[in-house]
């Protein structure tokens, strides 16, 4: 059976999948020249990260508001909480453990403090050691406030959506 595109073609049918495609493509060459780029280079990979969420997340209000476009809003979750993972191991921070000096993480404790983070748990033990990690740490935790609400706003407009139509 032939699937019968809309009018835009082929484009408007998996706009989505190649806006996702390409940001992700676009953050991969990216993170191939931080070595040059340094600073430069992770402010442009979160720059496009927050593009591709904020396509998501307005296409989402523009459109249908089906569960199939919340799909991608959520697959952005991990890029974000993992980008912020690579500045928490690239950058160090202070553990109880290490007399107030900075430490390397390993994934599994970068990945850790970038979760607590952006749910604004906040244990303890785990810190930013300078300036530039204390401010990707704002900036994750304002992050994990605002896409969090949108999140829970999007999932109870789908299941009203769906409520009423059912």
């Amino acid at each position: 059976m032939k699937k019968q595109f809309k009018k835009g073609g082929i484009w408007e049918y998996f706009k989505s999948e190649i806006i996702l495609v390409a940001g992700l493509l676009i953050i991969m060459l990216l993170l191939g020249t931080l070595e040059v780029t340094e600073y430069w280079g992770l402010i442009s990979i979160l720059g496009v990260l927050l593009m591709l969420t904020a396509y998501y997340s307005l296409s989402f209000f523009k459109e249908d508001g089906s569960w199939g476009r919340l799909y991608f809003y959520i697959a952005m979750l991990p890029f974000l909480i993992g980008y912020f993972a690579i500045i928490y191991k690239a950058f160090g921070v202070v553990t109880p453990a290490s007399g107030g000096e900075a430490v390397q993480l390993g994934w599994l404790d970068a990945l850790y403090f970038s979760v607590v983070t952006w749910t604004t748990l906040g244990y303890g033990d785990f810190r930013p050691d300078n300036n530039v990690t204390k401010i990707y740490v704002m900036i994750e935790v304002v992050l994990g406030y605002v896409y969090m609400g949108l999140l829970l706003g999007k999932v109870l407009l789908v299941s009203m959506k769906n409520k009423t139509d059912g």
